[in-house]
């Protein structure tokens, strides 16, 4: 019986020695991670001041709220925002004025007054080349409004260009087409030149005859009489 005693005896004992390496183990491996993290967050914090971080160069957030410099800036800055709004309003009262009083004159006087100011007047245009290139001036920033005397979308956009400034109509009817001589040479000049309507022709001429015969043909009536019975 004391035997096995003995024996239980030695057993808790190899029991509570393995459960206490145990514990050394678990409170060694929890040093080394708690020495780990810091070791990381050292780094981290090395790379923020190195410059090696994508937040290193983010722009600075740390002025100095009390410079007198960035105070007056921020008050000329605001002057003139306030400036630029009562300009803005005052444009406004008097747009607002000037349609009220628009709208008590007459059509007469309205017209008097667009075409003293020359609002309805339609500017001339130069005469194109023969076979002159057409460029469209583009439907982008057309506001005429902002647009001053030496702005560079009042220039002559449709004048004649490289070959254009030559006389065309000069040179061999053989010649008188686009791209002569290159792969893309057109076959024809233009639609007028190959137009061939013969305007002698009774079916093309204007008269009393052409227009009653016309008069007789179907769609060519009053669409309200249309399946109306005709009267005998």
């Amino acid at each position: 019986a004391r035997a096995g005693e003995g024996a239980k005896a030695a057993q808790e004992e190899e029991r509570e020695r393995a459960r206490a390496a145990q514990l050394e183990k678990r409170k060694a491996e929890t040093r080394n991670m708690v020495a780990e993290q810091i070791r990381r967050d050292e780094e981290q914090v090395e790379n923020h001041v190195d410059g090696n971080d994508s937040d290193a160069n983010m722009p600075s957030d740390t002025d100095d709220l009390d410079d007198p410099m960035a105070y007056e800036a921020w008050k000329v800055r605001e002057l003139q925002r306030v400036k630029r709004d009562r300009d803005l309003r005052l444009v406004h009262e008097q747009e607002k004025a000037e349609t009220e009083r628009r709208r008590g004159l007459t059509d007469e006087q309205r017209a008097a007054e667009d075409a003293a100011l020359g609002k309805n007047k339609v500017e001339d245009k130069g005469k194109w080349k023969f076979m002159q290139k057409y460029y469209h001036k583009g439907a982008f920033y057309m506001d005429e409004t902002e647009m001053d005397a030496e702005d560079v979308r009042k220039r002559e956009f449709d004048g004649a260009t490289l070959d254009d400034k030559f006389d065309k109509q000069a040179l061999p009817k053989v010649m008188q087409v686009k791209k002569f001589g290159f792969s893309g040479q057109t076959k024809y000049t233009h639609l007028k030149d190959q137009d061939t309507t013969d305007f002698d022709n009774p079916w093309n001429q204007k008269n009393q005859l052409r227009a009653n015969y016309d008069s007789k043909m179907a769609g060519v009536g009053d669409i309200d009489s249309a399946g109306r019975k005709r009267k005998k």
